[in-house]
C-alpha cells in the first residue's frame, strides 16, 4: 500500500486525475493511490487523530467562496502568526466499522490533502451509510469547522465518486446543494459542514481551503509528539519527540517532500521556509504500516519588515511616551500587533495613533480602518492603510504612542514584549503584504527602565557639578526668564521644599562665605530622602 504511495508523494494527486488529463469525450475515474485495497469491503474503524493548531484563515460560513473572502480581509483577520504545534492529540476507533480516522485541525487546498491522506496510507473520509456519517458528526461535535470529504465530481459533472473507489451509496447534501456554485465557478471537490447533522457542500478544488479527515484500513503508526517551530530569519526550525524508533521521517512543507532523515531525529532545520507561511508535516514512518502525521503552521520571520520598541525612561511616579515604529522595504497594505508589559510595574496611560500612521493612507490621509484595544497586561492595535493603496516603504514609521507611568520603587528595567496573546480572539503581529499575504515580521523589544529621582543638591544647571554657574543659573530663571531647570528639586539649595531667591543666597554663602553644605544628596548624586519637588532624569546623574 505505502510502496504506491510513494512513487507519487511530491507531486498532487489530482495531477494524474484530472479531466484534462484524457481525450476529448472520454471520461473514467482515476481512484486514489491506495482505493485498490478498499475495494469491496468497508475499512477498519481507527483511532481519530486531532491536532488542535490554530491556522491563519478563520473559517468561512458554509456557502462560502474563500476567492470573495480573501479580498475583503487584508488585517481584519488579525492573523495569528505566532507559532503553532499540536495541542489535542486524539485516537478514536470507529467500533460499527474497524475504521481508523486522523482528524487535522490545519486547512489545506483539497490537492495537499490528499497527497497527505496517500502518503501516510490512507485516503481522505468516506462515508458510506447514516451511521457513519453521525458517528462523524459526533465525533467532531464542539469543533466549528468545516473537513473535506473525499468525494469529487470532477471528471464529470453531477457524478460523485469517491476517493476510495467505494460505491457512492449515501448522500447527506445540504439542501440546495450540489449546486456547482451555481454556474458563477466550477466546484468539484465536497466537505462538511459546521451544522449539527455535518451536511455536506460542494465547493471549489481551486480556492477552498478546509481540514482533512483521513481514513484508514488498519492501526496506523503513532506520530511524533510535541511538534513545535521556531522561526527564524526566512527559516524554520522543527522539533518533536518520537514515542517510538521508526525507520525513517519524511518531512512536508506545503504538501511537497523536502527531506527524509533517520527515524532517530527530533528535529529538522528549514533554511528555505516559506513565506508568508507554511505547513509542515512531519511522518513518522515503520515499514509498511500506515503513518499518522503531526502537523504545524509555520512562519519564517521577513526581515523586509521590522517592528521596533524603543527602551525609555522615567522617573517614579512620572509617565513616558514610548514610540512604537516599523522599517519596511516593501509596502504594507496593514498591520496589527500587540504590546505586553508588567502591569505591577507599568500603568498604560494612553495609546495615540503615530504620525506614521496618520499618513498612511492614500494621498497622506489617515488609515480606512484604525482600532486600539487597551486591556489589562498591553495594548493591542489594528490597521488597514487603504482598501486599494498600500503604505509605502519607510526607513521608519511610526505606528503608535504608547504612554506608560512607572509605579515601583526604582531602579527597575520593566520589559516592553511585541506579544500575541491580547484580545479574543487574540491579536496577532504581522504586517500584510498588498498580496493580502500575512509576513511575520522581525522584532526588536523595548523596555522602561524606572529610575529614582536622584540628582546632586545645588546642581541646578544640571552639569554634575555644584559651582558658581548654579547660582547663576538659577538668579537668571528667577528674575530674567532664563532656561528652566532640568530639575527643580536640584535647585533648592536650602532644603525649604520651594525655588526661590533664598536658594541663590544659599548656594553663594556655602561656595563663597564658609556657609552651610547643601543637605544630601550632595556633593554625589542620590534620590530625595524626603517629599520632593519635580524632578525628571538629569543628565548628571544615571
Amino acid at each position: 500500500m505505502s510502496t504506491a504511495m510513494e512513487g507519487r508523494s511530491t507531486s498532487p494527486m489530482r495531477s494524474t486525475c484530472s479531466p484534462i488529463s484524457f481525450p476529448a469525450g472520454r471520461r473514467r475515474h482515476c481512484p486514489s493511490p491506495i482505493a485498490e485495497p478498499w475495494r469491496g469491503r468497508r475499512p477498519p474503524t481507527v483511532p481519530v487523530s486531532a491536532f488542535a493548531l490554530d491556522d491563519y484563515y478563520d473559517d468561512e460560513t458554509d456557502d462560502d467562496r474563500r476567492g470573495a473572502v480573501v479580498a475583503m480581509r487584508p488585517v481584519l483577520v488579525m492573523v495569528i502568526v505566532t507559532i503553532f504545534s499540536g495541542a489535542i492529540f486524539a485516537q478514536v476507533e470507529n467500533p460499527a466499522n474497524g475504521h481508523f480516522y486522523f482528524v487535522s485541525d490545519v486547512r489545506e487546498p483539497i490537492d495537499e490533502s490528499r497527497l497527505l491522506a496517500a502518503h501516510v496510507g490512507g485516503v481522505l473520509v468516506a462515508v458510506n451509510d447514516a451511521d457513519e456519517q453521525q458517528w462523524i458528526a459526533d465525533l467532531l461535535l464542539g469543533l466549528s469547522h468545516s473537513y473535506w470529504l473525499g468525494l469529487s465530481d470532477e471528471l464529470e459533472e453531477g457524478v460523485f465518486l469517491w476517493d476510495s473507489g467505494e460505491p457512492f451509496d449515501y448522500q447527506n447534501w445540504q439542501a440546495g446543494e450540489p449546486d456547482n456554485g451555481n454556474g458563477a465557478a466550477p466546484e468539484d471537490a465536497a466537505r462538511m459542514g459546521i451544522s449539527s447533522g455535518r451536511s455536506w457542500y460542494d465547493v471549489s478544488v481551486l480556492s477552498s481551503l478546509n481540514r482533512p479527515i483521513i481514513e484508514y484500513l488498519e492501526a496506523p503508526t503513532p506520530p511524533v509528539s510535541d511538534l513545535e517551530a521556531l522561526p527564524g530569519i526566512r527559516s524554520v526550525t522543527l522539533s518533536w519527540q518520537n514515542p517510538i524508533l521508526y525507520d525513517a521521517i519524511d518531512i512536508f512543507r506545503q504538501g511537497g517532500l523536502i527531506a527524509t532523515i533517520g527515524g532517530s531525529s527530533t528535529e529538522y532545520f528549514d533554511p528555505n521556509a516559506s513565506i508568508p507561511n507554511g505547513v509542515y508535516w512531519v511522518i513518522g514512518k515503520v515499514a509498511q504500516s500506515p503513518a499518522v502525521p503531526a502537523l504545524v503552521f509555520s512562519q519564517a520571520i521577513d526581515p523586509n519588515y521590522i517592528l521596533n520598541i524603543p527602551e525609555a525612561i522615567v522617573a517614579e511616579g512620572e509617565s513616558v511616551q514610548v514610540s512604537v515604529t516599523m522599517t519596511h522595504t516593501e509596502p504594507a497594505w496593514g498591520w496589527s500587533y500587540g504590546i505586553c508589559h508588567d502591569g505591577g510595574e507599568l500603568e498604560l496611560l494612553s495609546v495615540d495613533m503615530g504620525s506614521g500612521t496618520a499618513i498612511s493612507g492614500w494621498g497622506g490621509q489617515g488609515p480606512a480602518f484604525y482600532a486600539v484595544q487597551i486591556l489589562p497586561g498591553g495594548f493591542a492595535v489594528g490597521v488597514i492603510v487603504d482598501f486599494d493603496h498600500p503604505a509605502m516603504a519607510m526607513s521608519e514609521r511610526e505606528l503608535d504612542i504608547a504612554t506608560y507611568q512607572g509605579l515601583v520603587a526604582a531602579p527597575i528595567e520593566s520589559p516592553l514584549n511585541f506579544c500575541a496573546t491580547l484580545g479574543s480572539p487574540p491579536v496577532a503581529v504581522t504586517v500584510v503584504s498588498p498580496t493580502s499575504q500575512s509576513h511575520l515580521p522581525l522584532l526588536s523589544d523595548g523596555s522602561v527602565e524606572i529610575r529614582r529621582r536622584e540628582f546632586i543638591r545645588a546642581d541646578c544647571n544640571g552639569d554634575g557639578s555644584h559651582d558658581i554657574a548654579d547660582p547663576l543659573f538659577l538668579a537668571s530663571y528667577l528674575f530674567i526668564s532664563g532656561e528652566g531647570p532640568p530639575c527643580r528639586a536640584a535647585c533648592d539649595a536650602n532644603s525649604d521644599l520651594a525655588v526661590d531667591v533664598s536658594d541663590v543666597i544659599y548656594s553663594l554663602a556655602h561656595l563663597f562665605s564658609g556657609g552651610s553644605a547643601p543637605a544630601a544628596p550632595y556633593p554625589l548624586c542620590g534620590p530625595e530622602p524626603t517629599v520632593s519637588l519635580d524632578c525628571a532624569s538629569p543628565s548628571s546623574c544615571p
